[in-house]
């Protein structure tokens, strides 16, 4: 299958992108922004006038009067102004120089790059163009998201790259899919023009492009997961084989330091032949399929303010809701709290977790990559608010269990039960608390019993409270306490997902973990 790289970070030669950082990120709660006063438009505007002056000669070719920016690219043959986007009637969209989009387009791509070179399309990024997603509601033509991109074709045997450096959606709409819809328009432009030579762009004998390349942070990684992303290894081999292509071409590869590369298939196009129906060559089946999709997703999000509350959750899953410090024990049919009456608050070392209030389970209709029977089908859980890096964000509770209450539990029914670590087991045995080694969620449990779990992109991480390499035991009026825990910093409405550390796994020292927080719990109990 044809496939297509968005590489959103930076791709780049050792002489070139060197300076780039990202390029997707959502606008958090944090983020404060207002209507811009008449003279900040008209100051704006007299910039940009004056950029175009100062621009190289208008030239008409085809269809429209496009401006070059820098050198030439293959992408100029698809220069257009406010044209309507198929697929989605609200929305229009601009490809072109660097003053596609203009002000609104310059405003956006700065809230998230700082680098004018990236934004204006110079020195490095010459060979770059803008497309530029608007709204057309009853405001007027809006710039609500933009893109840089440039189109690299392949080598002797390895498919073309369309590279992606930044792409950003406005604050001032955030969380409203327009990020998914621009990812979709770029995708199904580079299907349908940029695959191969019978589509009319790329040369003939040349390799056009195949793939989509992400170069992601860890808080874009669930983004371009749900834009049908992957890592490198989990890819096709066709597409693993185009980065690699390109980055041999290209030298090392410049982005963030922390960033995962990530790629997707170019779907495929159907090849028509020119002038049937009206049609160009080279056109998709269906237009707009891939961008109606986005749309029709977009439609189908809750609210936050459709969520539903921890205990309406539980509700909802079909468990019993258990409040912070709630795990107990039953014993001889009784429940017996796990933590003495005053033990929670007399602990001040203790880490403090999110408000219960803002957590909310929603509604899901994608599944997680990975085969876990975490969680509860169609449901995932959100934060109203920013969560920083090494925040406690929920207490796991349930009802504890022993290790013979666990061995008569039958496979199924361990699907949601976590055990603690052998340091911690080995503790406990020693404190005479030995019947609290298995932490069962499956009937009675916190809000983290719908926490959906995976092992790619995961944003939380399981962890242990007192931290068990210390090699001393809670005190007996208390116990062991499991938390999930920010790996790193969240914005407001994204879906939290945990990793399960592997079972006897050494995880108490994991990296970027604050001094304060608790140690890595050990993996589940299979």
């Amino acid at each position: 299958s044809r496939l297509i790289l968005a590489h959103c970070t930076a791709m780049s030669r050792p002489s070139r992108r060197a300076s780039a950082t990202v390029t997707y990120r959502e606008p958090t709660e944090d983020d404060v922004f207002r209507d811009p006063e008449p003279s900040e438009v008209a100051a704006a505007e007299r910039r940009a006038a004056k950029r175009a002056r100062s621009a190289s000669p208008v030239e008409v070719e085809g269809r429209g009067a496009k401006r070059r920016t820098g050198k030439e690219s293959l992408l100029d043959a698809l220069f257009v102004n406010h044209a309507e986007v198929e697929g989605a009637p609200d929305f229009v969209y601009s490809l072109g120089g660097a003053d596609a989009g203009g002000a609104e387009a310059d405003r956006i791509l700065g809230e998230v790059e700082s680098d004018q070179t990236m934004i204006r399309l110079t020195s490095q990024f010459s060979g770059c163009r803008r497309i530029v997603l608007f709204s057309t509601g009853r405001h007027g033509v809006k710039a609500v998201a933009a893109a840089v991109i440039e189109l690299h074709l392949g080598g002797a045997s390895t498919g073309g790259v369309l590279e992606v450096p930044i792409l950003a959606s406005a604050r001032s709409s955030r969380a409203q899919g327009h990020g998914s819809l621009l990812t979709a328009l770029i995708v199904e432009l580079a299907s349908s023009r940029l695959a191969s030579p019978a589509q009319g762009i790329v040369p003939p004998g040349s390799q056009g492009a195949v793939a989509l390349l992400v170069s992601s942070t860890d808080e874009a990684r669930r983004f371009w997961l749900g834009q049908g992303c992957t890592t490198i290894p989990q890819c096709a081999q066709q597409v693993a084989a185009a980065v690699r292509g390109l980055l041999q071409r290209a030298g090392q590869r410049f982005g963030q330091q922390h960033a995962t590369l990530m790629a997707r298939s170019l779907p495929d196009a159907r090849v028509l032949p020119p002038g049937l129906d009206g049609e160009a060559a080279g056109a998709p089946a269906v237009r707009g399929a891939l961008v109606g999709a986005a749309v029709e997703r977009t439609a189908g999000r809750v609210p936050h303010s459709g969520g539903l509350s921890c205990a309406k959750a539980a509700e909802a899953a079909g468990y019993r809701d258990v409040p912070p410090a709630g795990s107990f024990s039953l014993v001889d049919g009784k429940r017996v709290p796990a933590l003495a009456p005053g033990a929670a608050e007399a602990d001040g070392a203790a880490p403090a977790t999110l408000p219960l209030g803002r957590l909310q389970a929603f509604p899901v209709s994608s599944p997680v990559s990975g085969s876990s029977t975490w969680g509860a089908p169609g449901w995932g859980v959100r934060s109203l608010a920013p969560i920083k890096a090494g925040q406690a964000v929920v207490e796991v509770c349930g009802r504890w269990r022993g290790e013979a209450e666990y061995d008569r539990l039958l496979p199924l029914e361990r699907s949601h039960v976590l055990r603690l670590d052998e340091r911690a087991r080995s503790l406990l045995l020693q404190s005479g608390g030995g019947e609290r080694g298995w932490l069962d969620l499956r009937e009675e449990g916190s809000i983290a019993r719908i926490v959906r779990e995976s092992e790619e992109a995961p944003n939380l991480e399981l962890v242990t409270y007192p931290d068990p390499s210390a090699h001393a035991p809670p005190p007996p009026e208390s116990c062991f306490r499991l938390y999930l825990v920010a790996k790193h910093d969240i914005p407001p409405l994204a879906e939290l997902i945990w990793e399960r550390p592997a079972p006897g796994a050494d995880r108490s020292h994991r990296r970027g973990r604050p001094a304060a927080a608790p140690a890595a719990a050990s993996g589940g109990g299979k």
